[in-house]
């Protein structure tokens, strides 16, 4: 421990009372104080590299599935929709159609495009001399009839579609049978063959045209076959009442049928 003068500041380093230089009181010298020790703060571990980039990693493929079940959803639904809207516009078509006809079509396919394919009659069924698949197309644009044609050429063989319709119809009230034979022109004139040999009523040949405007659909080409058609009809109802009625469906088909 050591000694200063109060006065003059000289240092003892054993106790005395007096300074020696100056006679001043001689004090114990201040101790001086130890400065704080500093706890020193441990820096925080940094997170291993690999460790962030895992959970990067993970972010990242979660957000991939989110994008591509997004994507998957929302193809999905278009296609739900477009299923959907394929359906209604069928039904459209096959409605439509029985309205034309007075029955709805075998079968109806989409082929793209607002366009479809119609199959009027089961092809098992159907008369090979007859139209039986016409393409039509959808209009969403029209107020009321929104069934239209692909082209000329499919208006055309509708139009013989319905000519042969109404005069099946018509040989079937009148003779109780389907026709024997339909020839088409390309001017929509339908020849008609009722019944094949023997029968009287394979010697004549009807002529019928198509006429939209008709509530019936259909003319007779000319006076002289509407005559003919009447009296063919008186004709089939005398031989219904004989055995004669039997023969109208008898004997081989002739491949002339048809010549002039």
């Amino acid at each position: 421990m050591s000694y200063i003068c109060s006065k003059c500041k000289k240092e003892y380093s054993e106790q005395v009372k007096f300074c020696s230089e100056c006679g001043s009181p001689v004090e114990a010298a201040p101790t001086p104080e130890a400065a704080p020790t500093e706890t020193p703060v441990p820096a925080p571990e940094a997170a291993p590299a690999a460790t962030a980039q895992k959970k990067t990693n993970v972010w990242g493929i979660i957000g991939g599935i989110i994008v591509v079940l997004g994507i998957v959803f929302g193809i999905f639904r278009e296609d739900m929709l477009e299923y959907a809207r394929r359906d209604k516009i069928s039904e459209g078509i096959q409605t439509q159609v029985k309205k034309m006809i007075g029955e709805k079509p075998y079968k109806v396919e989409p082929l793209g495009d607002y366009r479809f394919k119609v199959t009027v009659k089961d092809p098992s069924n159907a008369n090979e001399d007859i139209p039986n698949v016409v393409i039509f197309k959808w209009d969403e644009k029209r107020d009321k009839n929104k069934l239209t044609f692909d082209s000329n050429k499919e208006m055309h063989k509708w139009i013989d579609v319905r000519l042969c319709n109404v005069i099946t119809k018509l040989c079937e009230k009148d003779f109780k049978r389907k026709p024997y034979k339909i020839k088409l022109n390309d001017e929509h004139v339908a020849t008609v063959i009722i019944a094949k040999a023997p029968s009287l009523l394979r010697d004549y040949k009807i002529k019928f045209k198509f006429n939209a405007k008709s509530k019936k659909k259909y003319d007779f080409a000319s006076e002289t076959d509407e005559e003919q058609w009447e009296m063919l009809k008186e004709l089939h109802n005398a031989l219904s009442t004989t055995s004669e009625d039997d023969k109208l469906t008898e004997s081989n088909d002739d491949d002339d049928d048809f010549d002039e």
